[in-house]
């Protein structure tokens, strides 16, 4: 007789596992199911959770599934389970990114008839990139994340108490509660970034009208744009790298890259190649280009040059000199103007490139509806409004040539990974992306230039400024579109480098530190504030047999 699985159901999920890696499981596991967030499993093992899982057809979301996901790929590789995009019983193929981001594990229990018992993992931080503390707050939630001791020891079999149930309950119905106002919105892909991109796709434009402005381009000409595509624009002016008491403002461009899209002209359609210096074309008014040149900066100006993936110059510093050397690079001509205007230029040569038509507006109606619910809401729409601003324009960008990690168990049971061969699909518009990060810095940068004297630091969409005073010839409103806003004021500060500083302001004493922990902020003062100290308490994921571990260690600040 053949049996149907239940209808798909999808249900967010949770594991609470030992910290031994000697000693590697899981020892309390919780399924809640999203839209009626009641408790569908409860249990102390993977296998008892991995055996209740193989009766179901759904989607489960983990709430960092880096992590949890070592644990689900130890039990398959462990329990007679392939490795494999084949449609075959106990089969299941991880999407593992060359970096090691997970996204999903696609699991085949058993087919009945013709019918599967399958269930697809995601990961919800992909959806949203938050913290469940920091969900529970965001989203206004009537529940909070609990504690409880996680280096107690609990032997094999422990019976869960009543605190350890709520707590890996509470943990699974915040993100359930966040998650599915995304779904009732239709935001169900597998990431914020796909969940914009297939919103403006289908819903704003249409797939005729998306692909005749944003048609697919050769994979030749992708790797020629794709050049002049970076991220925005961070530096500290070394004036102020270490000096203590300076006092200040912060302030933040409202939605950067959401205004850029709205205000900006965009490239659209098939570029035009050319060679040597582009003859203006009102038609044609964009373009990015290969050219040549060696570069001073001009003295009291905020640089703007960045070379990586070389030996000559360090990747994460924008330059002052090319120390005579002539060097190449790929840029828009948004970029390309930004340079004139801050350094001496010396052997310019264009040498070849692609022009683009441009369109004004492609954006506005998916921008403007957004930014509405942005600013009239709170909560879990307002949240979700913020995704869909900030998620698109990365999406333009994404990379066709993909590698995944392919897992395997070695000799002791543990989990490790080979490279896959690349996988080539179609680029979406890489042009885009660029032109849009291009305007983004350019912005940033120019604003830091028109108050030279008081500029310390930026940060792709904002800039700190010493003094209280209103800064010169910035648009200044709390809500409008592209437009700054004094985010906070400070007190006190300490600069370091990058990504790396603390402020006194009125709420007390907060740092920045990229990769940082809460737990190793909280030891920082602006005594020990400096470059190489190190703070203890920083979790280091370690793959062992079972599982994965967290292991304390220390954070330095390099």
């Amino acid at each position: 007789m053949k049996t149907r699985p239940s209808e798909q159901k999808i249900y967010i999920a949770d594991f609470e596992t030992t910290t031994e890696p000697d000693d590697c499981r899981v020892w309390a596991a919780c399924a809640v199911e999203m839209r009626t967030q009641e408790v569908a499993f409860i249990g102390n093992s993977i296998d008892s959770f991995m055996t209740w899982l193989s009766e179901q057809n759904s989607i489960v979301f983990f709430h960092n599934l880096a992590f949890d996901g070592q644990f689900i790929l130890s039990y398959l590789l462990t329990h007679g389970f392939r490795s494999t995009s084949r449609r075959e019983n106990k089969t299941f193929d991880a999407l593992i990114s060359d970096a090691g981001a997970f996204y999903s594990i696609n699991v085949r229990f058993k087919k009945s008839g013709k019918y599967w018992y399958r269930c697809q993992i995601r990961d919800s931080l992909k959806k949203i990139n938050s913290r469940v503390e920091q969900i529970a707050k965001a989203y206004k939630l009537p529940i909070r994340k609990g504690k409880i001791d996680y280096e107690a020891y609990r032997e094999p079999g422990h019976e869960l108490t009543e605190e350890e149930r709520e707590y890996v309950q509470d943990d699974c119905k915040i993100v359930a509660a966040a998650l599915l106002t995304h779904w009732d919105a239709g935001l169900d892909r597998i990431t914020a970034a796909s969940d914009a991109y297939n919103i403006f796709k289908h819903d704003f434009i249409g797939e005729r009208m998306f692909r005749h402005f944003f048609p697919v381009l050769p994979v030749e000409i992708d790797d020629d744009l794709r050049k002049a595509y970076r991220g925005g624009f961070t530096y500290l002016n070394p004036r102020f790298a270490g000096v203590r008491n300076l006092s200040g403002i912060v302030l933040d461009v409202n939605s950067e890259y959401p205004y850029i899209l709205h205000s900006k002209p965009m490239p659209v359609g098939y570029p035009v190649y050319f060679e040597g210096k582009p003859v203006e074309d009102p038609r044609f008014p964009l373009y990015i280009c290969r050219c040549r040149f060696a570069f001073e900066l001009k003295p009291d100006h905020v640089p703007s040059i960045q070379i990586k993936n070389t030996f000559r110059f360090r990747q994460n510093e924008y330059l002052a000199s090319s120390d005579g050397e002539i060097v190449e690079l790929f840029l828009t001509n948004i970029d390309l103007h930004l340079i004139f205007d801050q350094y001496d230029v010396f052997d310019f040569e264009i040498i070849n490139g692609w022009r683009f038509q441009t369109k004004t507006g492609l954006f506005d109606r998916y921008v403007d509806q957004y930014m509405t619910l942005k600013q009239t809401s709170e909560g879990a729409k307002r949240q979700v409004a913020k995704l869909m601003l900030n998620s698109l324009c990365g999406k333009f960008g994404m990379n066709p040539k993909k590698y995944r990690k392919l897992p395997f168990l070695d000799s002791e049971g543990v989990v490790k990974y080979s490279m896959s061969d690349p996988e080539i699909t179609d680029p979406i518009y890489t042009a885009l992306a660029a032109f849009v990060t291009s305007y983004g810095r350019d912005l940033i940068i120019r604003a830091s230039q028109a108050n030279f004297n008081r500029f310390i630091y930026s940060d792709t969409d904002s800039i700190h400024l010493i003094g209280d005073e209103l800064p010169e010839g910035l648009r200044i409103d709390e809500k409008e579109l592209g437009a700054f806003k004094i985010e906070e004021a400070f007190s006190d500060s300490l600069y370091l480098r990058q990504k790396t500083y603390m402020h006194t302001t009125e709420s007390g004493i907060t740092v920045k530190c990229a990769g940082m922990p809460d737990s190793c902020k909280e030891q920082v003062t602006y005594d020990n504030f400096r470059i190489g100290s190190r703070f203890f308490g920083k979790l280091i994921p370690k793959v062992v047999k079972g599982g994965c571990v967290l292991i304390n260690s220390y954070f330095t600040i390099h």
